[in-house]
């Protein structure tokens, strides 16, 4: 059956095309009516299905070829849905609004992100990171001038109090609470906030102009952060090396005799670990799974790399003919190896840089990312499989408030944002100098910082070159264990409640907080996306050994082992806004509504 829109030859009885996806009912794939017959019905001429662009990430078709290794995995694309559906930005649109009404959150991205040349970036999936970075230069420079407007007005209002001029000092002090309401009220029904309203948001629609003054560094900042999002190396800070990826839900691993054959009259066919991981990567993406890619990571310590010339580069081309061992130029991690570099990784392995297999599903509009790390390492008589599942949860609550926006505010909502402007008053006073100097010495703050540096480099020989922070991660929502009320405390709960949780908190939050669902059926979907990952891995593992007359005897008794150990959901559980731990040591909660924040 042959498709009119790409002509592709498809299967007898097929319902889409295998090739474009295009529906195999329509007028030019039905088979033509008999002579004679009168075309009595016009049936619909086939839509064309438009090409993606060259910076997406399709998400897999069953049946069709393994994805390209150089397109295996494009980290900033959001593969939640339909490319024209809003619903796949959700995540980023979200973030973009958070830091337009949260000057902090602003603050922090550009400090630890931004102005740190010398340190990594840790990818966000399922989030369009340089758009979000776009949008907070953008707040910044709105926060700018209401904060610089702000110290006009306290000057002002002190001659004014020198001078005994009770008029004027209210005239400032009104015009000052003035200035807090404008920049909340364009915040919230702005021009840009008009553009991240649901379904009018795409993250190149949307994005504002950056201020001249600032276009020419910020672009280059922007570069790094799109060089780093879209690369294949991850310089951790700490102990956990998956970070941008989450926390980590569980971990299995075990170790495989290969020397044991599956038929004695024939010989065991040798293999290489990168071999049987490409055979995992064509049977895992050709997983139906919307939002699915599949690609290589690299993993190495901030400290680690500064000590290996392999994985730094310079910050300025200017310096890309200097030694590695030149402790004066100022260096960062690398944003991407190559494919050679990798390859020898997995065929000789090293403790301290180390390449998975990185299975990735991006649900919910981005606001659900499971990852699959998978490594491989193979000796001359075992095969050592190791997997890791991280995840990343819904975003805060208080990053939804552009949603509870109407396009114009009520009466109501007026009414409350000049209340609470009048309430900010105090603390933006106390804060509005402080952040006028931040920003109008970030240039010569962030030069300072980088010469500490260096100086710390040359004297001690040693620094980390880690990601500070992962925006993804850092707007999670993340819940305290301590409950949050105290019923059989009775009468007493006002007076003991918040020692009780202070104190508690020091112990139950100090092995980190659960993972806060907004829906049940994101528990279920996190649920689906692992065992589909694993059974395919398992299955695939199976294939590769048993075709090298190696025996899968012991690999499937691992896995019901692996299966019986893990935790699954069904029609007896009832999981209804309770707590629900997954995995060793980990932990989440599932909500009905929001959140009290």
């Amino acid at each position: 059956m042959q498709c009119s829109t790409c002509q592709h030859e498809n299967p007898a009885g097929a319902l889409f095309c295998g090739e474009c996806r295009a529906s195999l009912s329509e007028a030019g794939s039905l088979p033509a009516p008999a002579p004679g017959v009168a075309d009595t019905v016009a049936l619909p001429v086939p839509t064309p299905v438009t090409a993606p662009g060259p910076d997406a990430v399709l998400p897999k078709q069953a049946g069709g070829p393994p994805t390209p290794r150089s397109e295996a995995m494009l980290p900033s694309a959001d593969l939640s849905g339909p490319e024209d559906s809003w619903q796949q930005y959700e995540a980023t649109r979200y973030l973009c609004a958070a830091v337009h009404l949260n000057s902090g959150l602003a603050e922090q991205l550009v400090e630890q992100v931004l102005e740190e040349p010398l340190l990594g970036i840790a990818r966000s999936p399922g989030i369009d990171l340089v758009a979000v970075m776009r949008h907070v230069v953008a707040a910044r420079a709105r926060h700018l001038i209401r904060d610089a407007s702000l110290v006009a007005a306290i000057v002002l209002m002190l001659i004014s109090a020198a001078l005994g001029s009770g008029w004027l000092f209210l005239l400032f002090f009104v015009l000052s609470w003035v200035v807090i309401f404008v920049e909340a009220y364009q915040a919230r029904w702005g021009a840009t906030a008009h553009k991240l309203r649901r379904g009018s948001f795409t993250p190149e629609g949307s994005v504002p102009e950056i201020p001249l003054a600032k276009r020419r560094l910020t672009e280059q900042q922007l570069q790094r952060v799109d060089e780093y999002q879209r690369g294949n190396v991850t310089a951790y800070r700490g102990f956990d090396p998956f970070v941008g990826h989450g926390w980590t839900l569980d971990s299995w691993s075990f170790a495989l005799d290969t020397t044991i054959r599956d038929d004695e009259e024939e010989p065991v066919e040798e293999f290489t670990a990168g071999e049987l991981q490409e055979w995992i990567r064509s049977r895992v993406a050709d997983l139906d799974l919307p939002g699915l890619a599949v690609g290589d990571r690299l993993f190495v310590s901030g400290a680690d790399v500064h000590h290996d010339g392999r994985f730094l580069v310079a910050t300025d081309v200017r310096y890309d003919g200097r030694p590695a061992t030149d402790t004066g130029v100022p260096r960062r991690p690398v944003a991407r190896v190559t494919e050679e570099m990798l390859e020898s990784l997995r065929e000789r392995p090293e403790d301290r840089a180390r390449p998975y297999l990185a299975v990735e599903v991006v649900g919910w509009g981005g606001q659900l990312v499971y990852t699959l790390f998978l490594r491989l390492h193979r000796s001359a008589s075992h095969l050592f499989v190791e997997a890791n599942h991280t995840l990343l949860p819904p975003l805060h609550w208080a990053y939804y408030e552009v949603d509870d926006l109407l396009m114009r505010p009520t009466v109501r909502q007026f009414l409350w944002l000049v209340l609470a402007s009048g309430a900010r008053w105090p603390v933006m006073i106390l804060l509005c100098v402080p952040r006028t100097a931040r920003q109008l010495f970030a240039g010569s703050r962030q030069r300072r910082r980088q010469r500490r540096q260096l100086k710390s480099i040359r004297q001690q020989f040693t620094f980390d070159h880690g990601a500070q922070i992962s925006v993804r991660e850092a707007a999670s929502d993340l819940r305290s264990r301590v409950p949050q009320r105290f019923p059989s405390l009775g009468p007493l709960e006002a007076v003991l409640g918040p020692v009780l949780r202070a104190v508690l908190g020091i112990f139950l939050d100090n092995g980190g907080r659960t993972l806060g669902y907004h829906r049940y059926f994101q528990i279920l979907d996190k649920e689906m996306y692992t065992k589909v990952a694993e059974k395919r891995i398992f299955d695939a593992l199976a294939e590769f050994l048993e075709d090298r007359n190696i025996d899968a005897g012991e690999l499937r008794r691992r896995v019901e082992t692996i299966i019986n150990n893990s935790l699954s959901i069904g029609d007896n559980n009832n999981f209804n806004g309770v707590a629900m731990s997954v995995g060793r040591g980990a932990a989440s909660t599932a909500s009905s509504g929001k959140p009290s924040i």
